[in-house]
C-alpha cells in the first residue's frame, strides 16, 4: 500500500514541477513591458499609456469648445483605466506633480504631445522645462540642462506681455527669467554673465515690486 501511495505522489509532484517549468518558460519568452517601475504595481503598461494618449488626443479634438488642456484629458482617462484595468493600475492619488517627480519620462511625453497639438501653448513648454530642470539639477547632465533652457525660451515666445500671469498668478516672464538665472548660476552649463542677464530681466519684468530677484542678482 505504501509503495502505491509513493508512486502516485511522485506522479503528481512531477506533473506540478513540469507545469511550473512550462509557465516559467512562457513568462521568460513574453516579459511584461511597463511604462514605469513594476515592483510596486503602480504602473500602466506602455501600450496602455500610448492608448490613453491617443484617446486623450481624440477627445481634445472633438471637444475644443470645453477649452481643456491635453494633460487634463490624460489624467481623466488614467482614472477611468485604473478602474477598468486593476492589474495595470496607477496609484489612486497620482496627480500631475507626482507623475513629474516619480515618472518623468511619462510626464515629458504628455507635454511633448501637448506641444505637438498646440505649439503656441507657453504652459506646456514651461511645464516640460520644469521636468528637465529637476533632472538637470539631479544628474547635472548638460543635455537636460540645455533642453530646459530651450523650452523656457520657447515659452517666452508665446507670452504676450510682462503683465501675463502663469497658472499660479505669478508674472510669467519673470518666473521664466528667474529659472534661467538659476540654471546658468549653478548647473553643468554654468555661465554667470548669462545668470546676471536673466536675473536682471526677471527684475525688469516683475510686476510685484520690490522684486526678490534683487537678492539673487546681488548674490552673484
Amino acid at each position: 500500500m505504501k509503495i502505491i501511495i509513493i508512486v502516485i505522489g511522485l506522479f503528481f509532484s512531477s506533473n506540478v514541477f513540469s507545469d511550473d517549468n512550462a509557465v516559467s518558460k512562457e513568462v521568460s519568452v513574453k516579459p511584461t513591458q511597463s511604462a514605469v517601475k513594476t515592483d510596486t504595481a503602480e504602473y500602466i503598461t506602455q501600450p496602455e499609456f500610448e492608448k490613453i494618449l491617443k484617446e486623450a488626443e481624440d477627445k481634445l479634438k472633438m471637444e475644443k469648445d470645453k477649452n481643456k488642456r491635453f494633460r487634463d484629458y490624460v489624467f481623466e482617462l488614467i482614472n477611468i483605466k485604473r478602474e477598468m484595468y486593476p492589474h495595470e493600475k496607477v496609484k489612486a492619488g497620482l496627480a500631475l506633480e507626482e507623475m513629474k517627480e516619480k515618472y518623468p519620462d511619462m510626464a515629458i511625453k504628455i507635454f511633448s504631445k501637448e506641444i505637438e497639438l498646440n505649439k503656441n501653448n507657453p504652459n506646456a513648454y514651461y511645464e516640460r522645462a520644469g521636468i528637465y530642470t529637476k533632472i538637470c539639477y539631479k544628474t547635472n547632465e548638460k543635455n537636460k540642462c540645455q533642453k530646459a533652457v530651450n523650452d523656457y525660451k520657447e515659452a517666452l515666445k508665446y507670452i504676450r506681455s510682462d503683465k501675463e500671469l502663469d497658472i499660479w498668478g505669478v508674472p510669467f516672464r519673470m518666473l521664466i527669467y528667474d529659472r534661467l538665472g538659476f540654471i546658468y548660476e549653478d548647473t553643468a552649463i554654468k555661465d554667470l554673465n548669462l545668470a546676471l542677464l536673466y536675473y536682471t530681466k526677471a527684475i525688469e519684468s516683475d510686476t510685484f515690486k520690490p522684486s526678490a530677484e534683487y537678492f539673487e542678482r546681488a548674490s552673484l
